[in-house]
């Protein structure tokens, strides 16, 4: 199992890397009055200049989407390397990659100019706006990563449990546990009658009305005493 759990976790640090190195690579097409741009998920990231096919240059507005995606997995990867000396950096591997999953998720299943600002490409339109192959490797790996960080997260933590001598649950029977403990929890919940969730429902409005008052009665005497104030200077 020792070897499952390197094994798993450098497939994962594998995947992560490369879905991080599909940012650098074109992802997009557009045909405009400028020529034929395809852009990198990280120009788009940060707004970088795009050269046309025809030499023509321009600068590309920043999406905030993409920053986000490609911090996100950036992240991942880190972590995903980090966990060999603490193996608590895979759980935020898996969640960061989970969040990227999602926005690329979003971008794949949306028109590209939801996400993109084209502007700068002057005569652009939906019909020359298209993903490239490069777009579909980077969605897999995305997707790739989150399934492998999951897995290397389970093999670590049945390793655990194996090496604890079953004085450690896993994390199935940890979350089974914890439904448990808080639907009893609930249960011992003393729940409070019709009478006193009235009175307690008056006090709080009269307080509210009484704490309004003495707001507008506060407000009105300051705009009182600045106007005689203006008054007098003047």
């Amino acid at each position: 199992m020792k070897v499952a759990k390197i094994i798993s976790r450098i497939l994962a640090i594998g995947c992560g890397i490369a879905a991080l190195v599909m940012f650098f690579c074109p992802i997009f097409k557009i045909v405009g009055t400028e020529g034929t741009f395809e852009i990198s998920g990280f120009q788009l990231a940060f707004g970088m200049n795009a050269t046309s096919w025809g030499g023509n240059t321009v600068d590309l507005n920043v999406s905030a989407y993409y920053t986000f995606a490609l911090l996100t997995v950036a992240f991942s990867a880190i972590m995903a390397c980090f966990s060999f000396k603490k193996e608590k950096s895979m759980a935020s591997a898996f969640w960061s990659s989970l969040i990227s999953a999602v926005l690329v998720l979003l971008f794949r299943f949306n028109t590209p100019a939801s996400y993109v600002d084209y502007r700068p490409i002057t005569g652009s339109t939906a019909a020359t706006r298209e993903y490239l192959i490069f777009f579909d490797l980077l969605f897999a790996l995305v997707l790739a990563s989150v399934v492998l960080f999951a897995i290397a997260i389970l093999v670590a933590d049945y390793v655990a449990v194996l090496e604890s001598n079953g004085e450690k649950k896993t994390i199935f029977k940890r979350i089974i546990t914890f439904f448990r403990e808080y639907k009893s929890e609930i249960k011992k919940i003393t729940w409070p009658g019709m009478s006193t969730v009235s009175k307690n429902t008056i006090v709080v409005l009269v307080m509210c009305i009484i704490v309004g008052i003495l707001i507008f009665l506060l407000d009105t005497g300051l705009v009182w005493i600045l106007d005689s104030i203006l008054k007098l200077k003047s």
